[in-house]
């Protein structure tokens, strides 16, 4: 989820990835407190670019889920050039770790509830009666198939105790 606030570039349209700070990062999976004289060495090496306006620091941290960069977190400042060091870079560390399992889990839930859809709509189409009880033996989900052999349809049957469904004269 691209989220972009910057005091002098404006957001940037979507691109594929080129050698910027923010890129070598994610290509690197490692954390990078950039001065400009780590700025010129990374540029002379060719591994970066000047990627929007010259910032005086730049910190730039991973976001890793699985093992797997999936994105970076970022600050710059353009005028004090001791606004961030160690102590802030392992401050955004810890929140980037913190952001990613925020991400991480709602992918897992997306994907749960994706899972539950593509469930949902096969017990809906199955030949076979699928009914579904809660704890407290009362209907929660009755499907198709529950409507023709049983005779009731899934509002009649929602919230009808497992009772309902038996036969009176083979109720014990």
């Amino acid at each position: 989820f691209p989220y972009f606030v910057d005091e002098i570039d404006p957001p940037p349209p979507p691109v594929k990835p080129g050698k910027g700070l923010t890129e070598y990062v994610i290509r690197t999976g490692h954390s990078l407190l950039c001065d400009e004289a780590t700025d010129r060495i990374l540029r002379g090496r060719g591994e970066v670019e000047v990627v929007g306006a010259p910032s005086t620091v730049w910190l730039g941290v991973p976001l890793i889920v699985d093992g797997k960069t999936i994105g970076a977190m970022v600050v710059q400042n353009y005028g004090n050039p001791n606004a961030y060091g160690p102590a802030e870079q392992r401050m955004l560390e810890f929140v980037s770790s913190q952001v990613a399992r925020s991400i991480e889990r709602k992918a897992a839930e997306e994907a749960l509830r994706h899972s539950e859809q593509r469930l949902s709509l096969h017990i809906q189409k199955t030949p076979l009666a699928v009914i579904e009880f809660n704890t407290d033996f009362r209907v929660v989900q009755w499907n198709a198939a529950a409507e023709h052999i049983f005779g009731y349809t899934a509002a009649e049957a929602l919230g009808q105790h497992a009772s309902f469904i038996v036969p009176e004269d083979a109720r014990v």
